[in-house]
C-alpha cells in the first residue's frame, strides 16, 4: 500500500534528518561552550582586577591618613579599609537598584 510505504520512507528520512543535524550541531555547540568558559574566565580576572584595586584604595587611604593626620598606622588603615567597605557597598547598592528597575520592566 502507498501509505504504508510512505510512513515508511518518512520515518527513514525524519531519522537521517535526526542524525544530519546531530553531526552537525554537535561540532558547533562546542565552539560557544568554549566561549562561554572563556568569557566567565574574563570576568572572573575583571573581578579580581577591581578587588585587587580596593584594596590599593584602602592602602592608599590609610597611608594618607598616616601621614597627614595624627592618627597610627594602627588606627589609620582600618579607617581607610573601612571607607573603602562603605564604598563597595554604595556601590553594590546602585547596582542592586539599577537591577531590580530592570526585572520590574519585565
Amino acid at each position: 500500500d502507498a501509505f504504508q510505504e510512505f510512513r515508511a520512507n518518512y520515518a527513514e528520512f525524519v531519522e537521517r534528518e535526526k542524525e544530519l543535524a546531530k553531526a552537525e550541531l554537535v561540532p558547533a555547540a562546542k565552539h560557544p561552550g568554549i566561549g562561554g568558559a572563556f568569557f566567565g574566565g574574563a570576568g572572573m580576572f575583571a573581578i579580581h582586577a577591581v578587588w585587587m584595586f580596593v584594596i590599593a584604595l584602602a592602602l592608599t587611604i590609610g597611608w594618607l591618613l598616616d601621614s597627614f593626620t595624627a592618627l597610627s598606622t594602627w588606627g589609620a588603615f582600618p579607617i581607610g579599609f573601612f571607607a573603602c567597605v562603605v564604598f563597595s557597598l554604595l556601590v553594590a547598592f546602585i547596582l542592586f537598584k539599577i537591577g531590580s528597575a530592570q526585572f520590574r520592566k519585565v
